[in-house]
């Protein structure tokens, strides 16, 4: 039963609500509302407890003060020095001795050197409260302290899932040979692997890229964990991308070539990979965030000429059809053999990713590190 229905039922039955039902209904709710603020923050129960503390020594303190006489009852000391000028002048009367001066009268009486004045007895609970103040004090300043920190890190985190966040890639399948039939007396093709380059931004805010290289290398050596760039392979550009948007870098690399048949590209380079050769694609785009902090993404992939063979089992699909009992419910499906799927083929990505950790990451720039530092307010 709440406070309140217990005050309705009480007007109902004519009477006025009694004080202790009310208060014994407010009471759980009081308490259950302190436990619930109590528990919100374990900094919070310190503090109240240090406050209780505090509070405590305090009353204790002001019971122990002894009573103090009022202004009004106690004489003032010209009340007493007139009271006992008055004394003296009504004595020497009646004696018959001379008055005395009144210069004198006014000088005030050097003190007995025997009364000290000694100090109070709770001088203790005094410098405990003291102390007690310069604790709540230093918890206050923690818990700013604590405060402070904690709005730098969400600062912080913020700024990391809300800045852009650019990558570079590649679109499929990688990398693409075309060949060409050129017009003339002598059958000549012209030959072109073709890389179209995807550099797209998947954060929040907007990026404005300042440079991208994209490069290609074939080589037998064992590529180092770090990769050494041909800077005067990049290209400079001010580009802006907002969220999800991208734009593309096409790298093509053409050759002509006599014959009466185009060359098999594919096979060649696959006849080059098993020789030991290896054709590697690396690259960098530069970028800067929305909060002008300079960022560097890469690129790293590796060809794989086994991707481009139509002939892999990968390709083909096998051939399905019935056993001629006209289509029905009870008719039974049989494979006859595989056939080559042209859009799976299409779908192929030849470009693998490489593991080595210093070609695909996303790192802040070093001071000077680019070619966009010039423009730094």
């Amino acid at each position: 039963m709440s406070a309140d229905t217990v005050i309705v039922m009480s007007l109902i039955d004519g009477r006025v609500p009694q004080r202790d039902e009310v208060v014994a209904e407010l009471r759980p709710r009081v308490r259950c509302l302190g436990g619930r603020l109590l528990t919100v923050c374990p900094m919070l129960r310190f503090c109240a407890a240090l406050l209780a503390c505090f509070l405590w020594v305090y009353g204790i303190a002001a019971q122990s003060q002894p009573p103090t006489l009022s202004s009004t009852n106690a004489p003032s000391q010209q009340e007493q020095q007139s009271q006992s000028k008055a004394q003296d002048a009504d004595s020497r009367k009646d004696s018959g001795s001379p008055p005395v001066a009144p210069s004198s009268l006014g000088q005030p009486q050097a003190s007995s050197p025997d009364t000290k004045s000694d100090p109070p007895g709770d001088w203790w609970l005094l410098s405990l409260s003291d102390t007690i103040m310069a604790l709540l004090t230093a918890a206050i300043g923690l818990i700013a302290f604590i405060q402070v920190r904690r709005m730098g890190e969400t600062n912080e985190h913020m700024r990391a899932v809300e800045r852009a966040y650019v990558t570079m890639s590649h679109h499929p399948p990688g990398i693409l040979p075309v060949a060409e039939r050129l017009d003339g007396d002598l059958p000549r093709w012209k030959h072109r692997l073709t890389l179209r380059m995807k550099v797209q931004n998947h954060g929040n805010t907007p990026a404005k890229i300042t440079r991208a290289l994209v490069q290609v290398i074939m080589t037998t050596a064992p590529f180092p964990p770090n990769p050494s760039y041909t800077e005067t392979e990049g290209r400079d550009g001010h580009v802006s991308l907002v969220k999800d948007d991208s734009y593309s870098i096409t790298i093509p690399y053409e050759f002509s070539g006599t014959g009466e048949k185009a060359w098999d590209l594919c096979g060649s380079l696959g006849v080059l990979h098993n020789q030991g050769h290896r054709l590697y694609v690396i690259g960098y785009v530069d970028y800067i965030d929305k909060f002008d902090h300079r960022h560097r993404a890469g690129y790293g992939r590796v060809y794989e000429p086994a991707i481009d063979d139509r002939k892999s089992p990968a390709y083909q699909r096998p051939n399905s059809g019935n056993d001629g009992g006209g289509g029905g419910l009870g008719a039974t499906v049989k494979s006859y053999g595989t056939h080559y799927d042209g859009a799976l083929y299409d779908a192929r990505n030849n470009m693998v990713l490489l593991t080595m950790p210093g070609y695909n990451y996303d790192r802040p720039r070093a001071k000077g590190e680019g070619t966009d530092w010039e423009h730094e307010q």
